[in-house]
C-alpha cells in the first residue's frame, strides 16, 4: 500500500476511499482509464487526469517500492530542466499556504520565512525547494 497522499490533491479520506475501492498503490492509480474511471464512494470533485499522471510518475521512479524517499520526493511531475544550484550563501524567503504547511520541521504559512541557508540541511532545503506548495525565494548577501 502506498502513501496516495503524496499525489496533489489526495488528502487522508480520498485514500482512504481509493483504497475502499481497491486502488491502493501508484501503480494501481496509475492503471486507472482516465476516459472510464470508476465510481469511489466519498470523493469530491476527483481530478482523476491529474492523479492517473502523478501515480505514474511515482510508480515510475520506484516509489512504490520503496525507491524514492518519501520526505523529499516531488508529489508532482519533475521540472523540465535542473534548476541552477542555489549558492551556499543568502537567505531563503518561504511562502506556505493560507492554512500553513510544516516542512522540514518548520511551519509556512501566508507570511513569508526567513531562512538562513546555514539553518535546514541539505536534505531540509531540498525538501522544502521541492514541496509544490510553497513559493521558495532566494535573497543573495549583499556585496561587501
Amino acid at each position: 500500500m502506498d502513501d496516495l497522499t503524496r499525489i496533489k490533491g489526495i488528502g487522508t479520506g480520498s485514500a482512504k476511499a481509493l483504497a475502499g475501492a481497491g486502488i491502493a498503490s501508484f501503480a494501481a492509480l496509475a492503471g486507472v482509464d482516465p476516459a472510464a474511471p470508476p465510481e469511489v464512494a466519498g470523493l469530491r470533485s476527483p481530478d482523476w487526469a491529474a492523479w492517473i499522471a502523478q501515480a505514474a510518475t511515482l510508480a515510475a521512479t520506484g516509489a512504490d517500492q520503496g525507491g524514492t524517499d518519501p520526505h523529499t520526493a516531488p508529489a508532482t511531475m519533475p521540472p523540465a530542466s535542473t534548476p541552477e544550484p542555489t549558492p551556499a550563501t543568502g537567505t531563503l524567503l518561504v511562502t506556505g499556504p493560507k492554512r500553513g504547511r510544516w516542512r522540514a520541521g518548520w511551519h509556512f504559512g501566508p507570511e513569508p520565512v526567513r531562512l538562513a541557508l546555514a539553518d535546514p540541511t541539505d536534505e531540509e532545503r531540498a525538501a522544502i525547494e521541492a514541496d509544490p506548495t510553497l513559493t521558495v525565494e532566494f535573497e543573495a548577501e549583499p556585496e561587501a
